[in-house]
Order: structure tokens, then C-alpha cells, then sequence
């Protein structure tokens, strides 16, 4: 289970440990914003979304030559989503997971957006070389034709952000053929197999088959594509598939940002399989993010009960004193959680700062040290590698 939380700079752990260096203010993202023609676009959207804490999101505009800028993001564990929403084209998620480090150019570039790669694979499971594979641009029937090498690998990139979404068809030299209809809303290479012998094992009506769709969609990232499937599959007489498909229905919900409809997915899932304690810990995510506590609290309680674990929740309980000014309180949670999770990197980290508000610094800085040595290629460790020797002198005149 996942839970929001706020990280805070090193800027900001130093202010508030009286050192007088003030936050990074500096921090963001930079670039241009490119249209699926090549040319840059004026009066886009540029969102920029904490993966840490998804309340935290940041929007701004490009001016008349596609350009943006926002400074001032703070730090984030899990980095930003960055989404572009060109005018007269739905939100397109262009990048995530992107850090901040000082001022970062980020372009985004919907002209050379989108990519395919995957295997043609036979019968048996072997690879096919030598396949044909085309790529039909929907918008504009453009296409592209490649070949599968050795092992029945192939990889297509640069291609241009549609609206109406590719066609993948391929052909063998034995001449099997299949093809598959994919819409996009995320700058990526996507994963696209062609099995011809998942194809030859199947059976049962057409219609049965939507919930394998549904369930490859949702793995390419394709959730309108993946919950369009999913709800044709839960429309026909055929129950068979009724599961996978009303799950896949709800979880296409959720990344969609759909959250009241995602609720009443799992719910409804719930209601008709219950005892999933996965579906169970959802749901109070989702009404965490919705902000019902009284019905988050009831399914966390039976995430419990059903043999789920809350390792995260009293990391997140900490990160929320620590924000609130309750360091003392903080140092206690922070180390329960690091019990809860000896693996937990950053609840070292969380703690450290928790320390130094104290006083503590000895203390912080053999936290720090935690930290960077379970986290040695963490991108935040020159701040706090940096941390450390600011510590150090205060730490001495304690002993």
C-alpha cells in the first residue's frame, strides 16, 4: 500500500535547523512544448505532478514561441509526471518520473513521441525473424514497415504523438498475421508482442477475448483503451472473464484520475469478490485521496485483518508531524517505520532530519550516513553528503 507524503529539500532541513541556508528556490523544470507537426506550441498546459504526493501539482503555460518555466519545485523522492495539454488534443503525459536536480531542460516533444518494441513469437514460443511488421498511423494512415530480427525482436521509435492511435500489424514468412489497435496518452516505447501461440490456444466466443485485451491495454498504458475493453467484456453473457475484466475496469479508473468512478469499480468488485486484501488497501488509498478518513480508516483496518501489512504507515505518520513542526513525535515514528521496513532508505533520511531539528546532529548525521549507504546512487546524495560536513562542526562542539 502507498500512501502520500510530503518530502522537504535540504534547503529547507537546513533552515529549519537555524543554519541559515535558505531553500533551493531554483529548482524546475525548463524547455519547449512541440506539437505532433514539429512546430512549437503556444498556450499549452505544462503540469508538473509530485509522485511523492500527488496534492502537489504545479501548472504553467507556454508563451507565443513554446516555451514554459517553473522554478521553485521542491524535492521529490519519486520525481514529477509532466503533462502536456496541447490545445484541441486531450492531456498527453509526456514524462515521469523526472527529477529535480537545479534547473532541468525537459522539451517536450509530441512530434517524435511515441515508440513500439516487442517479439513476434511462433507456436511454440520460439522467436519469428523476418516478420513483417506495420505501423498504421490512425490519424493519417501513414505507415511504417519494419522487420523482426533474430530471436523475433523488433523496435520502432520516433514516431509522432496520435490522437487516434496506431495500428500494429504483423505478418510471418509462414504467413500468420495478426494485428492490434493501440490509443496513447503518455510519451513512451511500449511493449506490443505478437504470440501466435497464446492465439491458437485460445478458445470460447470472440467476445471472451476482451478481457485479455483489456488486460494488455492496461499494461501498455493504453487505461481509455484497457477500460473500453474491459466494459465490452463485462457487457457480454459470457461470465468467464467477469473478474479480470471488472478489475481491470476499476485499476484503468484509478490511473485515469477518475477516482469517484474507481471507488464504485472496487467497490462493486468487492461486493462480488470479497476478501482480496489488494482491492481492500486500494480503496482506502482512494479514500485517503478523496478525503473521506472515516471510510479510509474502516478498509485500512481490514487490510489488516485480512494479512495485509502497513509498512508505510508510520513513515507517513512521521513525514506528517515532521511537516506539522512535531519533531519529537517524528523521531519516534520514523523509527518505528525503519522496524516496520529495515529497507526503507528514506525513513533513515526522514529520520535525519527529524534529528537535527531536535539537536541532534551526532544522531542525524549517522542517519545520513544510513541512508547514503543503503541509497548509494540516490539522487538527492550530494545534498546530503553535503548535509553531513554542515553537521559535523555542530555535532563536535556538543560532545
Amino acid at each position: 500500500m502507498k500512501f502520500l507524503v510530503k518530502s522537504i529539500c535540504l534547503g529547507v532541513l537546513l533552515s529549519m535547523t537555524a543554519l541559515g541556508v535558505s531553500a533551493q528556490l531554483s529548482k524546475g523544470f525548463y524547455g519547449h512544448v512541440i506539437g505532433p507537426d514539429g512546430k512549437p506550441v503556444a498556450n499549452a498546459q505544462v503540469t508538473f505532478q509530485d509522485q511523492s504526493n500527488l496534492e502537489n501539482t504545479y501548472k504553467t503555460k507556454t508563451n507565443e514561441k513554446g516555451y514554459y518555466s517553473y522554478a521553485g519545485l521542491p524535492y521529490s523522492t519519486k520525481g514529477y509526471q509532466i503533462t502536456a495539454e496541447i490545445p484541441d488534443l486531450p492531456p498527453m503525459i509526456m514524462m515521469k518520473n523526472v527529477k529535480v536536480g537545479q534547473r532541468v531542460e525537459v522539451t517536450l516533444d509530441a512530434s517524435t513521441a511515441i515508440g513500439f518494441q516487442g517479439k513476434v513469437l511462433d507456436e511454440k514460443g520460439g522467436g519469428v525473424a523476418g516478420a513483417v511488421i506495420t505501423i498504421e498511423n490512425l490519424a493519417d494512415s501513414k505507415t511504417r514497415t519494419i522487420k523482426s530480427e533474430r530471436g523475433g525482436a523488433y523496435k520502432i521509435t520516433n514516431l509522432p504523438y496520435s490522437e487516434a492511435g496506431y495500428k500494429l500489424s504483423v505478418k510471418t514468412p509462414a504467413g500468420k498475421t495478426e494485428s492490434k489497435s493501440i490509443r496513447i496518452n503518455q510519451m513512451a516505447t511500449l511493449q506490443v508482442d505478437f504470440d501466435f501461440g497464446k492465439d491458437e490456444q485460445a478458445s470460447g466466443p470472440a467476445a471472451s477475448n476482451d478481457a485479455a485485451d483489456a488486460k494488455d491495454l492496461y499494461t501498455m498504458g493504453d487505461y481509455q483503451g484497457a477500460l473500453e475493453k474491459a466494459d465490452k467484456a463485462l457487457q457480454t453473457k459470457d461470465k468467464s472473464n467477469r473478474k479480470a475484466a471488472l478489475f481491470i475496469k476499476a485499476a484503468s479508473l484509478k490511473e485515469l484520475g477518475r477516482t469517484d468512478e474507481a471507488i464504485a469499480a472496487f467497490e462493486q468488485y468487492n461486493s462480488e469478490y470479497s476478501g482480496n486484501k489488494d482491492v481492500v488497501g486500494i480503496l482506502s488509498d482512494l479514500y485517503d485521496k478523496k478525503g473521506d478518513k472515516a471510510k479510509a480508516d474502516k478498509y485500512r483496518k481490514l487490510f489488516v485483518q485480512l494479512g495485509g501489512k502497513l509498512t508505510m504507515q508510520n513513515y507517513n505518520d512521521g513525514v506528517k508531524a515532521l511537516n506539522a513542526g512535531k519533531a519529537k513525535e517524528a523521531v519516534g515514528l520514523f523509527r518505528k517505520a525503519i522496524t516496520d521496513d529495515p529497507s526503507n532508505a528514506d525513513a533513515h533520511r526522514e529520520l535525519a532530519r527529524a534529528l537535527a531539528q531536535t539537536g541532534d546532529y551526532a544522531g542525524a548525521i549517522e542517519q545520513l550516513k544510513l541512508y547514503l549507504k543503503k541509497k548509494p546512487n540516490a539522487s538527492d546524495a550530494a545534498q546530503w553528503e553535503n548535509a553531513i560536513k554542515t553537521l559535523e562542526p555542530l555535532a563536535k562542539q556538543q560532545k
